[in-house]
């Protein structure tokens, strides 16, 4: 993937709102195959419940977050995997170059929310950090409507009442 295959819309977007969605911005084969992945972690009983807080006072809290997940192994990735870092590191050139964000690495992780799970409002980064200076989800839901819930909201840090 080269620069010019990035919408000018993200850039835009990311300038003017601070986000930026789009439905086809990872090749569809890399989706899909990270959705086979990702079923296949499940039927293996791969997932974890998912925990919050950092080091020491990292903990379970159903209550807040209800997801299971696994983290993405850079060191030994799958070959969907693989295909993602890749992207993403075409895109991280893309948004250094032209945003000057500074993006050096990334963590990934999957994330299967079941019926009834959810993850609380929360920051991305950890207080007293600033190592995430984006976030990115990608949705690997086959079929989606949106009466079944799971929408991401994004809250304005300035005005936290607001979306």
């Amino acid at each position: 993937m080269t620069a010019s295959s990035f919408s000018p819309t993200l850039l835009e977007d990311l300038r003017q709102k601070g986000w930026s969605a789009a439905t086809d911005l990872v090749p569809t084969s890399t989706a899909e195959d990270l959705r086979e992945d990702l079923l296949r972690h499940q039927r293996e009983d791969g997932l974890r419940p998912a925990q919050v807080g950092r080091a020491e006072l990292k903990q379970s809290a159903p209550e807040v977050r209800g997801d299971l997940i696994r983290w993405i192994d850079p060191e030994n990735p799958s070959r969907a995997e693989k295909n993602l870092f890749i992207w993403l590191d075409d895109l991280k050139n893309f948004l250094n170059q032209n945003l000057m964000l500074g993006l050096r690495e990334e963590e990934l992780h999957y994330a299967l929310y079941p019926p009834g799970g959810r993850y609380l409002k929360h920051r991305d980064c950890f207080k007293n950090t600033d190592q995430r200076v984006l976030s990115f989800v990608l949705y690997l839901n086959k079929e989606w409507a949106p009466q079944w819930g799971g929408q991401i909201a994004l809250y304005n840090e300035r005005n936290p009442e607001r979306k």
